[in-house]
């Protein structure tokens, strides 16, 4: 059994790590914190969790507390003296945000900028020992990790789409077009004015239509894998609260008529990545519903013509994308069974 902290503990990811780590076999204690309801119980502000979770928010953590892993669900780079101080005492981290998701440094400092008394040197050792959570592609580095930085969103939908095709057809370099369209929990639990119900509501609003900064964490984890992305990306925020649909379009030669099959043999040891099959059109189409609340990357194969493929990609932000991801990684580190604690399966209807 292990003591668990989350930072930021408020927000609808660190919600969501309450709510399956509360109910983890292998967890015996959480501590959360948020600067925003410091002292109050987290049942007196969230009510879903009454009788549940009582714990009380902390301010802030010290360092020094009795914990055997951190979940991160703010900026690391605005929180890196106490991450440095939870790894030197051999406390295993786990952060949501997007610091250190890249291993180019001038890269990663760009789009995350450390706010930080640390040395940039402690900075340097710490983005090195980062491993990237892809939980089935990095299983083994993350058995060992002591700094996990969690994967985007949509670089999971995509990436889980696309990483196949150089281990399975040694494609060394793919032109593909996305469009991912998110529900609005992606954009996090702070109100905006563009997010505002009537403002949504029906609606479907593309952003970051010229760049985002998924991209280069997705070239970048590409390249370790041999695979060089030419990557047109358009996301968008639709009328739904949680899940992500990616269409991710692949011009390539490389690609065999049985695509679907290879996947399913690539996946078949895979809990949570799971192959549609064929509907009676002979198209492979995931339904987003099949995996709110879920662990599950559900994947349709589909080739159009040749040289040319449809991958849909469907996952819970929340889950596979976030939280649900994150405890498959504690799982990992702290050699559990991988599915303890997100083994759910989404209601229908």
């Amino acid at each position: 059994m292990i003591k668990v902290g989350i930072i930021g503990a408020s927000g609808y990811i660190g919600r969501e790590l309450v709510r399956l780590l509360s109910k983890h076999p292998e967890v015996e204690d959480i501590e959360v914190t948020s600067r925003q309801f410091a002292g109050k119980k987290f049942s007196s502000i969230f009510k879903n969790f009454s009788k549940e979770f009582e714990k009380r928010f902390l301010k802030e953590f010290s360092g020094n507390e009795d914990l055997d892993a951190v979940f991160v669900s703010a900026p690391l780079e605005e929180c890196l003296d106490l991450i440095s101080s939870f790894i030197e005492r051999d406390i295993r981290v786990i952060s949501l945000g997007g610091k250190f998701r890249i291993k180019d440094k001038a890269l990663d400092e760009k789009l995350y900028k450390s706010k930080s008394e640390l040395s940039e040197e402690r900075i340097d050792q710490l983005r090195g020992i980062a491993t990237y959570g892809l939980s089935e592609f990095y299983r083994e580095k993350i058995k060992k990790a002591k700094l996990v930085a969690n994967p985007g969103c949509y670089p999971t939908s995509i990436l889980l789409g696309i990483l196949p095709l150089s281990k399975l057809f040694k494609v060394k370099k793919i032109s593909i077009n996305v469009v991912s369209i998110s529900g609005t929990s992606g954009a996090g639990a702070k109100p905006s004015q563009h997010l505002h119900h009537p403002e949504m509501s029906g609606n479907l609003k593309p952003y970051n239509i010229v760049f985002h900064r998924h991209i280069p964490e997705m070239e970048s984890i590409s390249r370790e894998f041999g695979l060089e992305l030419d990557i047109s990306f358009t996301p968008a925020v639709g009328d739904f609260a949680r899940g992500i649909y990616s269409f991710i379009r692949v011009n390539s030669s490389d690609v065999p008529e049985n695509l679907a099959e290879s996947y399913e043999k690539f996946y078949s040891a895979e809990k949570f990545v799971r192959v549609v099959e064929k509907n009676e059109k002979n198209e492979r189409i995931p339904n987003l519903k099949d995996v709110i609340f879920t662990n599950y990357c559900d994947l349709g194969l589909n080739v159009v013509q040749e040289g040319k493929i449809l991958i849909l990609s469907v996952l819970d932000n929340l889950g596979k994308g976030g939280a649900s991801q994150a405890v498959q990684n504690m799982n990992i580190m702290f050699n559990f069974k991988e599915e303890c604690g997100i083994d759910s399966i989404a209601g229908n209807p």
